[in-house]
């Protein structure tokens, strides 16, 4: 409960007026075997743990939670498409302690930037579903502050509060 996957499928019964039942799981991958088995008719997931499963043919993707389809599941439509202003997407970001000196800061940036930019890395999560936004600490706090806003409203809807 609180995981990414519970707020994207909330946030699609807030939008749509769906009733869904959220279970918990630990994790994409026993998700991903129940929804094999067909011990669940649906799911929301994040890509990596899915993405092979799709790929063999063990499961179907119906659409993608982000705002544009998928590099990696190209002819996959968005929830948007059908749902206009859907959008859900999981991101990573690296934080420090609110007081580190501003050099050490950028210079941290810096060298992630550099990583997120090696093809090998590229090229390794491209195949994971997972789209490389090498950001500044002031963006990624901008987006930090976007997400708050709007999962905070998808949170009181839902009724879920942190245990």
């Amino acid at each position: 409960m609180g995981s990414p996957e519970h707020f994207a499928g909330e946030m699609f019964k807030m939008m749509t007026n769906t009733n869904l039942l959220p279970v918990p799981y630990k994790g994409g991958g026993p998700i991903a075997i129940d929804l094999m088995a067909g011990h669940v008719i649906t799911s929301f997931s994040t890509m990596p743990p899915i993405i092979p499963h799709i790929r063999a043919g063990r499961v179907k993707a119906l659409a993608v939670t982000k705002d544009k389809r998928a590099a990696v599941l190209p002819e996959v439509p968005t929830i948007a498409e059908t749902v206009p202003g859907y959008a859900m997407s999981t991101w990573y970001g690296a934080v420090v302690p609110a007081k580190t000196p501003r050099e050490i800061v950028t210079k941290l940036n810096q060298e992630m930037l550099k990583a997120l930019a090696a093809p090998d890395v590229k090229e390794r999560l491209a195949s994971l579903g997972a789209d490389i936004v090498a950001t500044s600490p002031e963006e990624t706090a901008a987006i930090f502050r976007t997400d708050l806003a709007k999962f905070t409203k998808v949170a009181k809807a839902a009724g879920i509060q942190a245990e």
